[in-house]
């Protein structure tokens, strides 16, 4: 379980997924909502490079400037919660 927050940019994800496609690893990355949009569009990038690679069934595959090797056994897992605006119904 990873909170993600509003300081996140796409180089401190692309270090995470690479650990993730490396060994395999799954992670729940909560609020994922909290990311800047901009950065957000890079992230889904990212993800779906990995997606690709492991749809594809390949042993390597390139990933923000390193060839490396992808362990299919890895996920990422996103969870969004509600902005509270304060209101109540």
């Amino acid at each position: 379980m990873f909170n993600c927050s509003d300081s996140m940019d796409f180089r401190q994800m692309a270090k995470f997924f690479k650990g993730l496609a490396g060994c395999g690893s799954w992670c729940c990355f909560d609020e994922f909502n909290r990311i800047n949009v901009e950065v957000l569009s890079v992230i889904a990038q990212q993800l779906l490079t990995i997606n690709g690679a492991k749809k594809q069934g390949v042993d390597m595959f390139h990933f923000e400037g390193s060839y490396m090797k992808i362990n299919n056994n890895c996920n990422a897992y996103i969870t969004m919660n509600p902005v509270s605006n304060g209101s109540r119904e």
